[in-house]
């Protein structure tokens, strides 16, 4: 007996997001405060839970804007980039945030 997953098939719905004409700008119109690639990353997500392409916002974000959000939704995942800053090479050598005494 088969086991029938409940996982989206990302490769069908990303081709039919590249092969239906007006998706992508569809996409990009609502979704005009992200980048394109999460833009079509949300609305694939919400085109595989069948639900129409409208606002996004976190869970806090609609309950600052006195929205309510229905009990047992799941979020979307998009991407958010990571910013790291390294020390430079110059400021290990002088001893600059160094925290130990010199003996």
């Amino acid at each position: 007996m088969q086991e029938k997953s409940n996982r989206p098939d990302w490769a069908k719905l990303f081709s039919d997001a590249l092969s239906c004409p007006g998706k992508i700008s569809e996409a990009y119109s609502v979704f005009h405060d992200y980048s394109l690639g999460n833009a079509i990353l949300a609305a694939l997500q919400l085109q595989a839970k069948g639900l129409p392409l409208s606002p996004i916002a976190s869970f806090n974000k609609w309950k600052q804007l006195g929205r309510l959000v229905q009990k047992g939704q799941k979020a979307i995942a998009l991407v958010m980039p990571v910013t790291v800053k390294f020390k430079s090479k110059d400021e290990d050598e002088s001893g600059a945030g160094n925290t130990e005494d010199d003996a």
